[in-house]
């Protein structure tokens, strides 16, 4: 043995396919009720005021809003490389070095997010890995891996992952 360690390869964190698959099946779903409740309201009851017109707009709300999240599940992704990490979404994009990074925790509320905590206090949040009620099943193992990267590459201890990233 030589004593040397091999270098640390990159890891590029997207959605999984279930993750994906999901969210467009709800956004398909959302803008095929949506429009079939507008015809019906166009047809039966012209005017803006058909309950069937406004629950349809609702879902076609509802099926951009999923659109949207479905094209944040196709674009975005978080690369941890030997010398930081960086995430990049449909409208936001961050990035740092490991040396800058003082935390890494899960965020409090509904749809957790990792929040990666720099020098000074200043956050990011990630887009991936995100924990909604469409990916659960995936965050933890995603969050280990960018907990366990930035522990490896940096040589920080371990860190309780119930801290919180927004206290």
């Amino acid at each position: 043995m030589t004593g040397t360690t091999a270098p640390i390869a990159v890891v590029r964190i997207t959605a999984t396919r279930g993750q994906r698959t999901s969210i467009f099946a709800l956004t398909a779903v959302s803008a095929a009720l949506g429009l079939a409740l507008i015809v019906v309201a166009t047809v039966t009851r012209p005017g803006i005021d058909s309950d069937a017109g406004v629950a349809g707009a609702s879902l076609l709300t509802v099926a951009a809003v999923c659109l949207y999240y479905g094209l944040a599940y196709i674009f975005g992704f978080t690369e941890c490389t030997p010398h930081g990490i960086r995430t990049h979404g449909v409208f936001r994009a961050a990035s740092c070095p490991w040396a800058e990074v003082t935390k890494i925790a899960i965020s409090g509320g509904r749809a957790k997010r990792v929040v990666v905590t720099r020098h000074g206090g200043s956050r990011f949040e990630l887009v991936i890995p995100s924990d909604n009620s469409l990916s659960r099943r995936d965050f933890a193992a995603q969050y280990a891996v960018v907990l366990g990267y930035w522990q490896e590459v940096t040589g920080q201890a371990s860190q309780d992952s119930a801290a919180g990233g927004e206290s």
